[in-house]
């Protein structure tokens, strides 16, 4: 005997299993959306790192560029310069930092020091360019002594540093007679505070037990600059050296300003005294770099 069908049963199972097919086409519709959406904005992400990879990149390449040629054209104007008696020593000192550069250059250590080594190699040059020109006009002539792009990174070290810098930015004046003698005694003592301050001597003989020491049986400032070095992980023998040449190439040069006076009126140009601050600040901003990567 044939089984009766109950229609309204047939139809609400039908009705139940055309549900669970839209449901699962609804299913696979939405995954596939969530799918694409993440493959959208991964690609975005992707496309997004990439160019801003390939922006930093030429930024670089950019820089790269104009610092080599700025060092080049800083170097081929010091060929052509007369070296007075004067400035003997920061004309030997230019020399050492740039043979010391340019074992750098061809090393394989860190490449944004590297980058800033060029930098500091080409302001060395740079200014010693502006000192042998003897310009000794600075009347009526001001610098404009909050102009500085060190001061942010000076107070994440220390307060008292960013102030003592303004300071000795506020005494470079052209009509300050001594604006040179006070600016590179407060700019000496930040370097020395900042190696005291990131690299004091119990951590630096604790890291480095045989490191270089002074008479006084305290770290050298060439252990200084190896410990944060180290510290950063970016301890190689070239950077250690150029690093070394570096502080004592500016240490030369504020010897030089501190003895004696210049020209007729005992004052720098505004071109000679920016080139000094450009000199001292990029030392500190490459002094820095090392100590707060």
């Amino acid at each position: 005997m044939a089984r009766r069908i109950n229609v309204s049963r047939l139809r609400n199972q039908l009705r139940q299993a055309d549900n669970q097919r839209r449901r699962a086409v609804q299913k696979v519709n939405s995954e596939i959306r969530k799918y694409n959406n993440q493959a959208r904005a991964h690609n975005a992400r992707v496309n997004t790192a990439i160019n801003t990879y390939n922006r930093q990149v030429r930024q670089y390449n950019a820089r790269v560029r104009a610092n080599q040629s700025r060092l080049q054209s800083a170097f081929q104007h010091l060929s052509r310069q007369t070296v007075t008696v004067r400035y003997t020593i920061v004309y030997r000192s230019t020399l050492e930092l740039a043979a010391a550069y340019e074992t750098l250059n061809t090393s394989n250590a860190d490449p944004f020091l590297s980058d800033l080594a060029e930098r500091e190699t080409a302001n060395s040059a740079q200014v010693l360019n502006s000192l042998l020109e003897e310009n000794d006009d600075p009347s009526g002539i001001t610098t404009d002594s909050t102009d500085s792009k060190i001061t942010h990174v000076l107070a994440t070290i220390s307060p008292d540093l960013n102030n003592r810098w303004d300071g000795a930015l506020f005494a470079l004046d052209p009509n300050n007679p001594d604006a040179a003698r006070h600016f590179c005694a407060s700019s000496r003592e930040i370097i020395t505070a900042i190696l005291d301050i990131e690299a004091p001597n119990a951590d630096v003989i604790q890291l480095l037990p045989n490191c270089q020491l002074t008479p006084q049986g305290m770290p050298t400032r060439r252990s200084k600059m190896k410990f944060l070095l180290c510290r950063q992980g970016s301890a190689h023998e070239t950077l250690e050296e150029f690093a070394d040449a570096n502080i004592s190439d500016v240490v030369n040069l504020f010897q030089v300003l501190n003895t004696g006076t210049h020209g007729a009126a005992g004052a720098y140009s505004t071109t000679q005294l920016t080139a000094i601050k450009d000199r001292v600040e990029g030392a500190i901003e490459f002094i820095c770099a090392v100590a707060r990567p």
